[in-house]
Parts: structure tokens; C-alpha cells; sequence
């Protein structure tokens, strides 16, 4: 049976769902010869919490937020796109769902869903998800100790995949660099690619040297 996967990375206002909302939902929906990214900017449900950290991260001003379509608008946009690949009322038909932490962003989501007061998540969504950092994880254990964290920047370098950091907390690039990370992992390359922390740091700093001259 062909697998439907679905790439999926979201921005939050902070790390507690029921507090905290949805900014972007990005995504990659891959199978056989389909492949389809999406990205959706949402503004916060009234009475959100918005963390100072979030803003940050994510470059946002407390008022751009406001200005970002509504939840609503946004949902109708992804069930858009939901619905082009997925048949709901077929409960053999749902994505596979594929993150980096993907617990964060299925929580997160679903939390997003139970806003709309659209009970049927695992109508489209099979449980469970695929979690790439535990995937990794499992190749890259004997490397553990080299690696300097286990965030998605930091062990995509590891492997040899290219990152931009100016572009990194967008959910739309995030998500393309899981692919590309998890694509590796699929090729079996994870390890042969993979380069020493040294290596990593002469890196940067050759990057940061271009715009220093």
C-alpha cells in the first residue's frame, strides 16, 4: 500500500499547546510521484500567551502577529490541502506524519484542531507519528558523544546536510531541512557523511569570514 507522508513543522507562541498558539504551519507531502510543500502564517487564538523567547526566535513583532490571517482562514487552507491527497470518510486513507521532535508539532496541531472544533484529527493523521530525532538517534548513537546537542541544526551539520542559519525558525525551511535529513537517514549516508565537530566549527568560521572582509 502506497504511504502518504507528511513533513510537518510548526511555529508556536511558547511550548504548552493549551496556552500557547500556532504561528506558521509548513509542510512536505510526498508519495510516489506526488510532492507538495505548503506554508501558512496564522495569527494567535484570542487570549494566547506569546512568550518574549518565541519572538525571537521566530522574528516576529507582537504586532505582526495580529496581522497574520486568522485561524480560521488558515485552517480552511490546510484542510485545502489536506483534502487534495486524503480522503477522510476512507479510514484506510491518512497521512503518515514525519517531525523532528514530532511530538511538539503533532501536539500543537492537534491542540489547533480542537480550536476549530474539528474532532476528527485521526481522520486524516495516522497514530503513530515518526519522530526523525529518535530515528536518528538510533544511527548515530556510537556519535553521540561528539555531537555537541541533538538539535535539528546541529546534526543535520553533523551529516553533511548544507543549513542556512538566516533562515532557520521559518516552519517552511525547517521542515526542508528534516526532509533532506531524513532523506539521508533513509540512504543509509548518515554516517559516512558525517563530520567531526572541528570540521563543523572550521566551517563556520570560514562562512563567517565572507562577510567579514
Amino acid at each position: 500500500m502506497l504511504v502518504k507522508k507528511i513533513f510537518i513543522d510548526l511555529e508556536t507562541t511558547g511550548f504548552d499547546p493549551e496556552e500557547n498558539a500556532v504561528v506558521e504551519i509548513a509542510g512536505i507531502i510526498e508519495y510516489g510521484k506526488t510532492y507538495e510543500e505548503f506554508n501558512f502564517a496564522c495569527a494567535p487564538f484570542e487570549g494566547a500567551v506569546i512568550t518574549k523567547e518565541s519572538l525571537e526566535k521566530t522574528g516576529y513583532e507582537l504586532d505582526d502577529l495580529y496581522s497574520l490571517p486568522t485561524p480560521e482562514e488558515t485552517y480552511k487552507k490546510l484542510i485545502s490541502v489536506l483534502s487534495k491527497h486524503i480522503d477522510r470518510y476512507d479510514k484506510f486513507d491518512k497521512f503518515v506524519v514525519f517531525g523532528y521532535g514530532a511530538e511538539f508539532d503533532v501536539s500543537f496541531l492537534r491542540a489547533f484542531f480542537d480550536r476549530m472544533e474539528d474532532k476528527y484529527f485521526g481522520s486524516w493523521f495516522w497514530y503513530p507519528w515518526v519522530d526523525i530525532m529518535s530515528l536518528a538517534m538510533y544511527y548515530l548513537a556510537e556519535k553521540r558523544s561528539k555531537i555537541e546537542n541533538f538539535k535539528l541544526v546541529t546534526v543535520a551539520e553533523f551529516v553533511g546536510v548544507p543549513v542556512n542559519r538566516d533562515k532557520l525558525h521559518s516552519a517552511l525551511y525547517d521542515i526542508q531541512i528534516t526532509k533532506k535529513f531524513y532523506d539521508k537517514i533513509k540512504s543509509r549516508t548518515i554516517l559516512k557523511d558525517s563530520k567531526t565537530p572541528e570540521i563543523i566549527k572550521q566551517e563556520r568560521i570560514k562562512r563567517k569570514s565572507r562577510y567579514c572582509v
